[in-house]
């Protein structure tokens, strides 16, 4: 029989998952750019990190890509493996 709270867990676990990513991408990038980026300005393709701020930022975040990658694997995020 099918279980309807089962498969509400399986979004509600996708929802942690991408609100984790998100945050940890918040703090790698403040602590490694200074720039403060919001929520709402990042978008999870899997394993893939979309950025909606200015081409200078995502430029300083290019730039700074493996100062980065180094922070989220401090930080517990494993799963991103890229920044677009």
């Amino acid at each position: 029989m099918f279980n309807i709270s089962n498969f509400l867990n399986k979004f509600r676990k996708l929802s942690e998952t991408n609100t984790f990513i998100k945050k940890t991408v918040v703090e790698a990038v403040f602590f490694v750019t200074g720039f403060i980026l919001k929520e709402k300005e990042i978008e999870v393709l899997s394993n893939k990190v979309k950025i909606k701020q200015s081409s200078v930022l995502k430029n300083e975040i290019f730039f700074k890509k493996e100062k980065i990658f180094k922070k989220l694997t401090e930080l517990g995020n494993n799963i991103t493996k890229e920044i677009i």
